[in-house]
């Protein structure tokens, strides 16, 4: 069953370019996903009541243009598939006219919530549940090549804003971070509207970024008070960026794929 709601670009959700940051995209695409889990009786207050939750373990966002402020915007949450304990939803965000703005697939895994065992779907759990065709897009693999060219980082604690009500660091956040180590010149986050030139890596940019698909994989949950250790890395239009533990165990991966010329 599809899920739609509707908005409207807030100055909060733009960046000094005046567009929607890629951390508000990704917030848009698990908001919808939460509405339509509240609309299915899977809100995440009656999942606690079950000792269940939803976790989720990757993203892929694909973009074609980030909307600018003020613009009117439909968000759009596709279940397609639903087997064992894992679920695959796309999401969609396009104009009231029918332009896709960005598109995605997510993966998601369903737990214990005291345990982190996965759990399979039951019929009650799934008595809401009508898939629908899956969104006509390029679909890449789930798992993430890690760099070996990776650049450690200075150390942070995960501190309690990073946290959803799962009480694990929010999946979202993880892009927030990640989006904090991308340099200015293929963040679309300069303020500066370059016009459709090419940066240093023979990449394009312009007025909305460098950008055009984010890819993220969670390896395993992070709580308040963990210390991550983060490391980036690029190579021609790639640039990744990880968050690993003390022993070098990731917590999550996040790979920005940038315009080709």
């Amino acid at each position: 069953m599809k899920y739609q709601f509707g908005s409207r670009v807030r100055f909060s959700e733009t960046g000094p370019d005046g567009f929607l940051t890629i951390p508000a995209l990704f917030d848009y695409f698990q908001d919808g996903c939460t509405f339509q889990a509240e609309q299915m009786g899977m809100g995440v207050l009656e999942l606690k009541k079950r000792n269940r939750i939803w976790v989720t373990a990757a993203w892929q966002v694909d973009i074609a243009r980030r909307p600018r402020l003020g613009e009117e915007i439909l968000v759009s949450a596709i279940p397609y598939k639903i087997r064992g304990y894992v679920g695959m939803k796309n999401m969609l965000m396009e104009t009231p006219e029918g332009e896709w703005l960005a598109w995605a697939n997510s993966c998601w895994g369903y737990l214990n919530y005291t345990t982190g065992a996965p759990e399979r779907l039951t019929a009650e759990d799934l008595s809401g549940f009508e898939p629908e065709p899956k969104l006509d897009m390029d679909y890449a693999s789930r798992r993430i090549q890690d760099p070996d060219n990776w650049e450690k980082l200075p150390p942070f604690t995960v501190l309690r804003r990073h946290l959803d009500a799962n009480g694990h660091v929010n999946n979202c956040q993880y892009i927030h971070m990640a989006c904090d180590y991308l340099p200015e010149s293929i963040s679309g986050l300069s303020g500066k509207e370059a016009a459709a030139s090419p940066d240093a890596k023979g990449c394009l940019q312009d007025k909305n970024g460098w950008v055009c698909r984010i890819r993220a994989e969670y390896r395993m949950q992070g709580h308040m008070g963990d210390i991550f250790y983060p490391a980036a890395a690029q190579k021609d239009n790639t640039f990744h960026t990880a968050f690993f533990d003390e022993k070098g165990e990731a917590y999550a991966v996040v790979e920005f794929l940038g315009k080709q010329r």
